[in-house]
């Protein structure tokens, strides 16, 4: 028979894994959330579109280039940042197109 309390240690650590992990995934979403509305400040800022509709536009294709070459670059997955990025994109398009 199995020693019980190996196993209650091992559940612990196991657990204690767990929430080290997610904690390390909220850090990496937050981080990237926070790159992301910088991202898009200073391609808005930059961008040299008149025309609301085009300038829009080029920001909502230039933000999901930039979420595919982050999601390259971390051990994020699309899934992770999904609600995020529309959540930051419908934000950010109501701050500037009131």
């Amino acid at each position: 028979m199995k020693n019980p309390c190996k196993s209650v240690r091992e559940i612990a650590l196991f657990f204690f894994i767990i929430l080290k992990f997610r904690n390390k995934m909220e850090d990496l979403i937050r981080q990237f959330e926070n790159d992301l509305k910088d991202y898009l400040e200073i391609t808005f800022n930059f961008s040299n579109e008149q025309e609301p509709i085009k300038k829009l536009d080029d920001i909502e294709k230039a933000a999901g280039q930039y979420v595919d070459n982050y999601l390259l670059k971390t051990d994020l997955i699309a899934a992770d940042v999904a609600l995020p990025v529309q959540h930051i994109l419908d934000e950010f398009i109501k701050a500037k197109f009131k």
